[in-house]
């Protein structure tokens, strides 16, 4: 839902109505790097900052993408209110640096969890139910 709220204040602020100024926004500009490369980095942060905090990796994978796509709808809504350039490219590239940010993460924490010994991990209680 944070996600959506984030779009749809997007979308009001009329940064989609500057459709013209895409055409001058290659999709793969150096600025699409470092979108992409920012939200790699925040979003896997994010993750990590998040593991002593939540058990499931789920919920962190939850949490990671919830802070990666808040900076990025923030920042293109910052340009959005006339101090930069919005652009729905710069946001999609946000969308996939967030995406595989939380992918590998999941991958770093299913190979550091799989080389521990099944003993080692933590148990449920017998009254708590696991999804």
């Amino acid at each position: 839902w944070l996600c959506s709220s984030w779009l749809l204040a997007f979308a009001i602020s009329g940064a989609a109505a500057r459709v013209e100024a895409q055409s001058a926004d290659p999709w793969l500009g150096r600025d699409k790097l470092l979108h992409f490369s920012v939200e790699l980095g925040v979003t896997g942060v994010s993750y990590a900052a998040a593991v002593p905090l939540l058990e499931q990796p789920w919920q962190r994978a939850l949490f990671a993408a919830g802070v990666g796509l808040s900076l990025g709808a923030g920042k293109e809504l910052y340009d959005a209110s006339g101090r930069g350039d919005p652009s729905l490219r710069d946001f999609a590239w946000d969308l996939i640096g967030c995406a595989v940010g939380v992918g590998l993460a999941l991958l770093i924490n299913l190979a550091l969890r799989d080389g521990e010994p099944k003993s080692a991990r933590a148990r449920p209680a017998p009254w708590q139910f696991r999804f």
